[in-house]
């Protein structure tokens, strides 16, 4: 089990076979399939998902990759997959004011 406070971060990309659509869809997708009890802060490098997941300490970081993983089998996702963890130094796009 994960510290209470802990979060667990799971990038996801497109598959090479292009088709995956916008990344933002993906996350909604994504967390919709995901425990409704956890929290979700997504994060979107370049057409790349990272989705921070606080699970209160009720899951281990190896169980929350197991449901992520289960969750992309789903149609909707088949053009994601997952990858490493996340790197939160990953710059963020510049947004014009």
């Amino acid at each position: 089990m994960t510290a209470p406070n802990a979060h667990d971060h799971v990038l996801i990309v497109p598959r090479d076979d292009g088709g995956a659509g916008a990344p933002e869809l993906a996350a909604v997708r994504l967390i919709a399939l995901l425990p409704p009890q956890w929290r979700y802060s997504p994060t979107y490098p370049g057409q790349k998902v990272c989705l921070r997941v606080s699970t209160g300490g009720r899951a281990s970081a190896a169980e929350v990759r197991s449901l992520v993983d289960r969750a992309l089998a789903d149609p909707g996702l088949r053009a994601w997959r997952r990858t490493a963890s996340c790197d939160e130094r990953v710059p963020r796009p510049a947004t014009s004011v």
